[in-house]
């Protein structure tokens, strides 16, 4: 059992020991939990999702928090209704003087999570140069797998991309959503159809290929993509999805 001192779990700010953060990249972690949420917009009980790269104190921390916070309730035909959905918590450890850190919970959204994700597969010819953010919409049925004819591309930002390249990721998206299944939000116990927003980043490639025609080393690991966040409405006659409600609050003293 992990003992916190000064945590102040009201304001979404505690305290871990240095040991437990040993790693830079573990400084900032965005963490799934599963909610049930009351007709008031309470959460009843809260799980963390499995994360292979998870660490326990801070999965602890995230179920505490999403306890607390929040919610406007799901609607069905104009009533309150009790929901399941998933939250996404960002929290963030910062460097206090004593030694220890301090973790505050930066950000919340909730919406459906990634059961399994179909493998971003670019063209043979590479030469993708360009670092990109694509957020395209689709359709998830009930079963959480994506109506990829009705998916949208809603907005392209890319550095130095082109037409050509925008419509090589677009198709990469397409064909990884083929594979890919989501865990939808409940409203009365029932999944809801919905259309939900996938924002996917690119990290550009690099084009040359190795000796033998092979690739590169690390060829594979510029060309693959990742979806930093997921939101979605519903698509359901009658039904309104629960929202979280979040206010940033500071690292407490």
């Amino acid at each position: 059992m992990y003992s916190f001192a000064r945590c102040v779990v009201l304001a979404f700010a505690l305290c871990l020991p240095a040991a437990a953060m040993a790693s830079e990249a573990a400084r900032e972690k965005t963490i799934a939990v599963r909610v049930q949420v009351d007709a008031a917009g309470k959460v009843q009980s809260a799980k963390a999702l499995p994360d292979p790269d998870g660490v326990e104190a801070l999965n602890n921390i995230a179920v505490g928090l999403a306890q607390k916070l929040p919610f406007t309730p799901a609607k069905k035909d104009g009533a309150a209704a009790p929901s399941e959905t998933t939250l996404f918590l960002k929290l963030r450890m910062e460097p206090k003087p004593d030694g220890q850190f301090g973790i505050r919970l930066v950000h919340a959204s909730n919406g459906p999570h990634v059961v399994e994700m179909g493998r971003i597969r670019l063209p043979e010819n590479k030469g993708l140069r360009s670092r990109a953010t694509i957020v395209v919409s689709v359709p998830l049925r009930e079963d959480g797998t994506p109506e990829v004819d009705g998916m949208k591309t809603e907005k392209v930002d890319m550095t130095n991309g082109s037409a050509f390249d925008e419509a090589r990721y677009v198709s990469a998206i397409e064909g990884s959503l083929r594979h890919s299944r989501f865990e939808p939000d409940k409203v009365g116990g029932v999944a809801v159809r919905t259309r939900a927003n996938l924002p996917y980043q690119f990290g550009g490639g690099g084009g040359g290929r190795g000796r033998g025609g092979k690739d590169a080393p690390g060829d594979d690991a510029k060309d693959t993509a990742s979806v930093p966040g997921v939101t979605e409405v519903s698509d359901q006659a009658g039904v309104e999805l629960p929202k979280v409600i979040f206010t940033p609050a500071p690292v407490a003293k």
